[in-house]
């Protein structure tokens, strides 16, 4: 029995194992930072959005990576992909410096740390965002990470001593200072094991696993063995411990700066359905060697499928046809806008003859264009533009009725014009001022809704500020002509004319000497009611009509 659960203890740990194993595992020895594989590359970040990879991968320092032949299998399947320098920022590189301030490196030892660091500092690519966290007595982000690489300096050289090697809780602020996102180097300088960090050396190496960083070791103390918490923490980093002394300390800071300028950025398309495989990146090389390393990931994420895209079997227009037909469309409008202008009605005998020729189509006999003379017929009704324009004026005038505000509204606003336009008229006009005027915006912004819906407010508004403008200058032209109108009426009421007489000399002098001046309205109260003077040209001359209104 005790033999029996034994083994299933061990059988459950170890499918718990599995379960916490990463998506991207390596496929051999020799394993990178997250599990690549290779012969004298390594795969050092890999990170995925759906539909491709982005990877990190460090060559040897000897090697000249050829970067416009650079090849990416993914499950077997070659891929389209494109190589440039680590440096490029197509990933998003951090680099942490984690030094020991402790007691124990006072003296020449920090004063080596120091130098170090600054070399490290100026080895870096430019395109590395580099921070500085210092454990001791207390951990302290220093630096947070920046491309500045003026005031890295200016922090190290403004480092502390204190008691104490919170070895552990550095790791940790480092990773969280490292942030999320790229690639994440750690680089820890110490001399010794930590003595009270709040977090144990199993979870400061399980927080530098989950985070898939990077992290080396620069032993301080070479005179002794290495500290096992110091290589359990590179193991967990796929990283080393390099033992150093204060004389090998700078070189040994400037070979991890140098494994940064060495990377190579590689991005690749995910072939569609795949969903797990070997990612394999073959480098060769300008001396004509090549460089291999691979990588497996269970969890690759193929691009979604393009969306299906209906193709009409029909007759499309060409881009070029919307144009001409805008063009044709507003040409209309403006014969449409042209015909609703009212013409003087003709009088007499001239307007019987004109009724009579718009019911019947006829026309005078042996008149050009007579039935007679075109022996086409007599009698024969036909339909015209000007009883279409007809109905549709009685189909706005049946509109306005329905809403008598709106119509007073709009009477109102053309008495004050001056203008000869009926409502119904003026709503017709208004209406294809407004489609023309959209027709427009489609037409200059190549089809565009926003342009077309600001014509189209234009069009709106632009025949009410017209009527407006008209009106303000309709009555300073009667405050212009008031003063001698006034004088006119005196001298009239003065020579012993009646006041009728008076009103029809005003009006008769006003119009013969400027037409629309103020010698064309007039009122005045009495007795709820308001007496209007309008006058009209006629053939023979000006003719006046005075009428009442409450």
């Amino acid at each position: 029995m005790i033999r029996r659960a034994v083994l299933l203890a061990v059988l459950g740990l170890l499918a718990l194992a599995g379960l916490a194993l990463p998506a991207y595992a390596a496929t051999g020895a020799g394993a990178g930072a997250d599990g690549g594989t290779g012969t004298g590359a390594q795969i050092r970040h890999f990170e995925q959005s759906p539909g491709g990879l982005s990877m990190l991968v460090t060559v040897p320092a000897d090697a000249q990576v050829d970067l416009a032949h650079v090849a990416v299998t993914i499950a077997g399947r070659q891929t389209s992909s494109t190589a440039q320098a680590g440096s490029s920022g197509t990933v998003r590189r951090v680099a942490i410096l984690v030094m020991d301030t402790s007691r124990s490196m006072s003296g020449a030892r920090f004063a080596a740390a120091q130098s170090a660091a600054a070399a490290f500092v100026a080895a870096v690519p430019k395109d590395v965002y580099l921070g500085i966290v210092t454990f001791g007595g207390t951990v302290r982000t220093a630096l947070a990470p920046t491309q500045d690489r003026g005031r890295a300096t200016s922090t190290l050289d403004h480092l502390a001593l204190s008691g104490g090697t919170l070895l552990y809780d550095g790791v940790q602020a480092a990773l969280d200072d490292a942030g999320e996102q790229g690639q994440r180097s750690l680089l820890v300088l110490s001399d010794g094991a930590d003595t009270r960090s709040t977090a144990s050396l199993s979870q400061a190496a399980e927080a530098v696993l989950q985070d898939k960083a990077l992290l080396n070791v620069v032993a301080l103390d070479p005179s002794g063995p290495v500290s096992p918490a110091l290589q359990q923490l590179a193991r967990a980093g796929a990283g080393s411990v390099v033992p150093a002394g204060t004389t090998a300390l700078t070189r040994a800071l400037t070979d991890q700066a140098g494994a940064l300028t060495r990377q190579v950025a590689v991005v690749a398309a995910i072939p569609a359905g795949i969903t797990q495989g070997t990612v394999t990146l073959t480098l060769p090389t300008v001396g004509g060697g090549t460089l291999t390393t691979s990588a497996y990931d269970n969890d690759l994420q193929p691009p979604p499928p393009a969306p299906v895209v209906a193709r009409s079997t029909g007759w499309v227009p060409p881009s070029w046809a919307l144009y001409p037909a805008v063009g044709a469309v507003a040409l209309g409008l403006f014969v449409l806008l042209v015909s609703l202008i009212p013409r003087r009605a003709p009088s007499g005998a001239e307007a019987l003859v004109t009724s009579y020729t718009e019911r019947t189509g006829a026309a005078p006999s042996g008149a050009p264009g007579s039935a007679a003379a075109s022996g086409t017929g007599r009698g024969l009704p036909r339909v015209e533009a000007q009883q279409v324009l007809s109905s549709a004026r009685t189909a706005a005038a049946d509109l306005l009725q329905r809403n008598a505000t709106v119509e007073a509204r709009i009477a109102r606003a053309l008495d004050g014009a001056g203008s000869d336009l009926k409502p119904a008229e003026w709503l017709l006009v208004h209406v294809v001022v407004a489609v023309g005027a959209t027709l427009l915006g489609l037409l200059l912004g190549r089809g565009g809704v926003l342009v077309a819906l600001l014509f189209l407010a234009a069009g709106v508004v632009g025949p009410w500020l017209f009527l407006r403008v008209r009106r303000g200058r309709r009555r300073k032209r009667f405050a212009e002509a008031l003063p001698d109108t006034l004088q006119l009426m005196a001298g009239s009421l003065s020579a012993g004319l009646s006041l009728a007489q008076t009103v029809d000399t005003v009006v008769r002098e006003g119009w013969s000497r400027s037409p629309g001046s103020s010698a064309g309205r007039w009122s005045r109260p009495g007795s709820g009611s308001t007496w209007r003077t309008r006058w009209r040209a006629s053939p023979t001359g000006s003719r006046a009509r005075t009428s009442a209104g409450s």
